[in-house]
């Protein structure tokens, strides 16, 4: 009972920012302000207009006003402190049955018996006397307070969404799960925030981080779509290019506790064959750059002399035993006649060796946890993954 009680409350968050991306993606005006978690789940402010929206998910549930009366008081509570502003309030909920116990068309007394009065400790409570406020402010209330218990369900909701990212990312079938993916971590990560200006955004800004190259999500997210699909997304938006540029590439790699050395070869050997080109007849050859974050120095040693060992070229910007790092070294171009397959290096001599480059630089960081780089001035992509097996299946 509780597992389920626990998915249907996650669901429920789900439904709520879904219902948050929609609001947004709807708007005509680009910067029109959008509230997460303001006065109620999502605030919507443009220069004429200002509405309050409580999005609530209630599909295993019958509709009964005592349902959203607690909500009903929070806003008239609201209003009474702020009777002279255009606010509008909005109840937003989706319900199993029931829907038809709300008259289309309320009247007062209806409206202040079912949902401004309660009892509590065998107390009634009648919220309109104990805030003072006489009928013709009730009723003020009551026109700018809209319920609808009619919303649509959650696949419904999710499926409306799917359809405006399409329509304003003019994006492919085939990515625009990884995009619904990106847009729920939006909104999550703006949730989450501790002030208001940090959980508001603007249409633009909203489509803006959509199109941004990075791609972080979380666990969340990740979970709504199976693991297989997943890593599939993501090659196909990163790693599907046929004419690969002749750039200079990071792929920085957080290794778990107790990584085996043959998972760290095949991952080297597959980076390497696809982002190398060190033919004669190729005018700018290159080959990619690898850090494996967390792998201490005896595991690092392990993995260079099975790649020695294998007569795999690879060379770690230390030129003879004992020497200090040279970033010259580690940057030193890759071709047909050194023959070096990969670039191997430590996360502390990022900053120096990108700075030595004047080629386009692409970095692309796999972690489990947590990110352990950040750059914004680069092309930088960050990749959530499970597990190392997880970037083959990626790339």
């Amino acid at each position: 009972m509780k597992k389920r009680q626990a998915n249907n409350t996650i669901k429920g968050y789900f439904y709520q920012f879904n219902k948050t991306i929609y609001e947004i993606l709807s708007q005509n005006n680009k910067t029109a302000k959008i509230v997460v978690e303001g006065i109620e789940d999502i605030d919507i402010k443009t220069d004429n207009t200002c509405s309050t929206i409580q999005c609530k998910y209630y599909s295993k549930q019958t509709y009964n006003h005592s349902v959203i009366k607690e909500a009903i008081i929070y806003m008239f509570r609201h209003f009474s402190n702020n009777k002279s502003s255009n606010l509008r309030y909005k109840i937003y909920a989706n319900f199993k049955d029931g829907q038809s116990k709300l008259p289309s068309s309320m009247q007062l007394k209806f409206f202040k018996d079912n949902f401004l009065t309660y009892k509590e400790k065998g107390i009634i409570h009648k919220v309109y006397e104990e805030l003072n406020l006489n009928d013709n402010e009730v009723k003020e209330f009551m026109k700018k307070i809209d319920i609808d218990i009619n919303a649509v369900d959650y696949d419904t909701l999710e499926s409306d969404v799917m359809e405006l990212l399409k329509k304003e990312l003019n994006s492919s079938n085939e990515l625009i799960d990884l995009y619904f993916l990106k847009a729920g971590s939006i909104i999550k990560s703006i949730a989450i925030q501790e002030t208001e200006d940090e959980r508001t955004i603007t249409k633009k800004q909203f489509i803006d981080k959509l199109m941004d190259v990075n791609i972080i999500l979380d666990k969340w997210y990740i979970s709504k779509i199976s693991k297989e699909k997943y890593c599939g997304l993501i090659r196909k938006k990163y790693f599907s290019t046929h004419n690969i540029s002749p750039y200079e590439r990071f792929f920085i790699i957080e290794c778990p506790e107790n990584t085996k050395i043959s998972t760290l070869k095949q991952i080297t050997n597959v980076i390497s064959n696809k982002w190398s080109k060190l033919s004669k007849r190729t005018p700018q050859p290159f080959c990619p750059y690898i850090i494996f974050s967390n792998l201490n120095e005896d595991e690092l040693l392990l993995l260079k002399q099975s790649l020695y060992n294998d007569n795999f070229k690879f060379i770690d910007g230390y030129d003879f035993k004992g020497s200090e790092f040279s970033v010259e070294s580690i940057i030193q171009e890759a071709n047909y006649k050194n023959k070096i397959q990969i670039k191997i290096f430590d996360i502390e001599d990022i900053d120096n060796v990108l700075k030595k480059i004047s080629k386009t630089k692409e970095i692309y960081q796999f972690y489990i946890n947590k990110k352990i780089y950040d750059n914004k001035n680069e092309n930088h992509v960050d990749i959530k993954i499970d597990d190392l097996d997880d970037i083959l299946n990626m790339i």
